[in-house]
């Protein structure tokens, strides 16, 4: 409101008087792009699957978070696609051996897309994270459990 009446009639019934108005209000009310630029790049850094979520909807909301990374950056990536790799498998919150497993189909470069594919090839179709229960169809025994088990002869 203040901004508004510090502008007179004549200025405010111009023909670009809104622009000013809204140029004005927007030095007030605009949020600092550095800022917004951190608090999405904190957002996109700590995220993690959650409990319950399945891979598909985590790999969806990964792009989200950077997609909006990426707006805020004028469409520059903020990784290399190898780092933003990385990242996916690392924030999918698996277990050691899950992402063990994950590692090892990886034949080729590590891309992305090859780590968004192995992701949904190895634990889509409904694969959630539960710290009580794995939704995978077998049993999975760490190398140490299995050691114990073996026979001595």
């Amino acid at each position: 409101q203040d901004v508004s009446i510090n502008m007179t009639l004549k200025v405010l019934g111009a023909e670009d008087g809104v622009d000013k108005l809204i140029a004005e209000l927007d030095k007030l009310y605009k949020k600092d792009s550095t800022q917004s630029l951190f608090k999405a790049i904190d957002d996109f850094e700590g995220y993690r699957r959650g409990d319950g979520e399945d891979i598909d909807n985590y790999i969806l909301e990964f792009q989200r978070r950077y997609k909006i990374l990426k707006q805020l950056r004028k469409n520059e990536d903020l990784y290399d696609d190898m780092v933003l790799a990385y990242r996916l498998l690392n924030q999918a919150s698996l277990s050691d051996e899950q992402a063990r497993l994950v590692r090892a189909t990886c034949t080729s470069t590590l891309s992305y897309d090859l780590m968004q594919e192995q992701l949904k090839r190895t634990f889509g179709d409904g694969f959630t994270r539960n710290e009580n229960h794995s939704s995978l169809p077998f049993k999975s025994t760490p190398m140490e459990e299995m050691a114990k088990q073996e026979p001595v002869c």
